[in-house]
């Protein structure tokens, strides 16, 4: 199916306001200049938080780790022991920030009726793998020991997240399988990166509408500390032997994304062990296309529908 009409026009405006701020070439680019342009191109979104959630910021104090900032949005209705959504945004390990997914969190939060916690997990390269995971599964940890006082059931935590952070969430959930008396009661991974590797059918139909092979190497690069860490299951979450008792999941991928078939072979993956998995994939979509919902009608539309669908899983 050709692009969405509205998400290409969107792509045009934003691909000229790069060009007009001097955007190099991906092999170019450092991670400092990536924060810069990832939040040029953000304002383009014209993000906004729902107003029916109230939110508030908090530091996860370590004893080895630094503090981990997360933002738990709570639906305003003064209800206790929602469910809890650990949620860890997307950019490629490299960039993004709890304010990057502001407004999708608060739309979950509101929709699906649930408490979400939204993790500000070390960037790469600065800190490469496996900190970042490291920092999904303490705050994982942290909601299970503190959802409680913020109005959270903490027998019903799902863990979630969007291309990179929906890695971070798929790998935390095999963890917290293999190494925790936690029982996750879903996973919600939208555009998820699950495998390193660079040759499926959706890799090799050169999509680069929002993102592209290329970048998608230049991520990989900066996160891990050399190609062996690629084979790892808490780096590709594909490469599970066993997926056995992970939790049940909805995957969410777009037609036009070379990421697709990463969220299908993980669907697969987790099918042929048993688990519960409801698999949708976007026709006319990109990579990115939630966070494009207060511009294209059909990703607001789509939205909404990813969030009741979850709601059914909580």
């Amino acid at each position: 199916m050709p692009i969405d009409p509205q998400i290409h026009q969107l792509l045009q405006k934003i691909g000229k306001r790069m060009t007009d701020l001097g955007h190099p070439p991906i092999s170019q680019l450092t991670p400092e200049q990536s924060r810069y342009f990832h939040r040029e191109a953000r304002k383009m979104f014209l993000k906004q938080r729902e107003g029916e959630v109230t939110v508030t910021n908090k530091n996860i104090h370590r004893k080895i780790h630094p503090d981990l900032p997360v933002r738990i949005y709570h639906p305003i209705q003064k209800e206790t022991h929602l469910p809890i959504l650990v949620y860890f945004h997307g950019g490629g390990w490299v960039f993004g920030d709890l304010d990057s997914t502001d407004d999708i969190c608060s739309f979950l939060a509101k929709v699906a009726k649930c408490i979400v916690v939204s993790v500000q997990y070390r960037l790469a390269p600065e800190n490469k793998y496996p900190l970042p995971f490291i920092d999904a599964v303490d705050a994982v940890k942290w909601t299970y020991q503190n959802g409680d006082v913020f109005g959270g059931d903490v027998n019903r935590i799902a863990i979630g997240g969007e291309s990179s952070g929906a890695n971070l969430a798929a790998a935390a959930a095999i963890k917290i399988r293999d190494s925790y008396d936690i029982n996750l009661l879903s996973q919600l991974l939208i555009t998820p990166v699950t495998n390193y590797g660079f040759n499926t059918s959706s890799y090799c139909e050169g999509f680069a509408y929002s993102l592209s092979k290329e970048t998608l190497i230049w991520f990989w690069n900066h996160y891990l500390e050399n190609e062996e860490q690629g084979k790892e299951i808490y780096a590709s979450p594909l490469q599970v032997i066993n997926a056995e008792n992970l939790p049940p999941a909805l995957i969410i991928t777009a037609e036009l994304d070379p990421l697709r078939d990463d969220g299908f072979l993980f669907a697969e993956k987790l099918k042929s062990s048993g688990v519960d998995v409801e698999y949708i994939c976007y026709e006319g979509f990109v990579h990115s296309f939630v966070h494009m919902i207060h511009i294209v009608e059909r990703a607001m539309l789509v939205m909404h529908e990813i969030a009741l669908r979850f709601r059914k899983m909580l």
